[in-house]
């Protein structure tokens, strides 16, 4: 690659091709042998007194020096020598620049340092710098990529997180939910405590011998209590309690088994009993309340034997 020109290499090329050390020339334009060193390192810049001497000592134009015009080839010998007795009127070389030439002079010059501010970019410092660009871009690629991963397995995490406290709060909300149904059903009920228990059964008359007992949470002496059972088929039977110190009770109540019994599949299905109670004060209001359900097959009180 060839080396690019610059002033302090012009400067010395010309400085060797006028047969003058550095400290020669110094002596010449007045200065030091150490400024023309920097001059030639490209480490100072000369003032325009020292680029107009400079350019008369080596034989250029201030363009050529500067490298903003091309050297100008050497003149023809007839025509660098001048006519005996003529004189040149703008060319002695050690007259006083013109204000037109001065002004010549300080384009060519803010020309060049205009040059000298504008960035070159040589060929390997383009391709560095479009390798940083890509690779830059690169990693930032990399990174993104590594934050929206991240993000991702966050946001499951939250995801799953919602999901625990969302059905941890419906479980929670059923448990409260039965817990307070509980409650109501036990603050709105009539009775504190009850019992119903078969006794006997006769298969014959297809019914069931039962003992009911309930305990009101209150109650006046007029109070009648009743219990009512009502079988899947739609069969009923009542039977009034008895009161024994705040117990009512009714026994031998007969019940029917809600199937007819007889044949060999006689109560093979069995039968669903509703049990209620009903509780009349001496005003005639009535309020009754449901029991439980009794899930009873005649079946399995009926003998069975296999063999001859």
């Amino acid at each position: 690659m060839q080396e690019q020109q610059t002033l302090g290499r012009r400067i010395q090329e010309a400085r060797k091709a006028a047969g003058l050390s550095q400290e020669s020339l110094g002596e010449r334009l007045g200065v030091s042998r150490q400024a023309v060193s920097k001059w030639e390192a490209d480490a100072a810049v000369p003032e325009l007194e020292n680029l107009i001497a400079m350019s008369r000592i080596f034989g250029v134009t201030i363009g050529a020096l500067l490298g903003v015009e091309p050297a100008a080839e050497e003149p023809a010998e007839e025509e660098a020598t001048e006519t005996p007795g003529e004189e040149s009127g703008d060319a002695a070389p050690d007259r006083e620049l013109t204000d037109r030439e001065l002004a010549a002079v300080e384009a060519i010059v803010r020309k060049y340092l205009e040059a000298a501010r504008r960035p070159r970019w040589s060929r390997r410092k383009k391709l560095a710098a479009g390798a940083g660009a890509c690779a830059a871009g690169l990693l930032i690629v990399l990174v993104l990529n590594g934050i929206f991963s991240s993000l991702g397995r966050r946001l499951d995490q939250v995801q799953d997180q919602v999901n625990y406290v969302q059905s941890s709060v419906s479980s929670q909300i059923g448990s409260l939910t039965g817990q307070l149904s509980g409650l109501l059903e036990e603050q709105n009920s009539l009775i504190s405590d009850y019992t119903i228990q078969i006794q006997d059964y006769d298969l014959e008359k297809a019914v069931w011998y039962l003992t009911a007992s309930v305990t009101p949470k209150a109650y006046t002496a007029g109070t009648v209590v009743t219990f009512t059972a009502r079988t899947d088929t739609g069969e009923t039977s009542s039977a009034e309690a008895q009161n024994n110190g705040g117990v009512f009770t009714a026994g031998n109540w007969a019940v029917p088994m809600g199937e007819a019994v007889g044949g060999t599949e006689a109560g093979a299905g069995g039968a669903e009993v509703l049990i209620s109670v009903a509780f009349s004060d001496e005003s005639g209001t009535i309020r009754t309340q449901t029991l439980e359900t009794l899930y009873e097959s005649p079946a399995d009180y009926r003998l069975d034997v296999e063999g001859y």
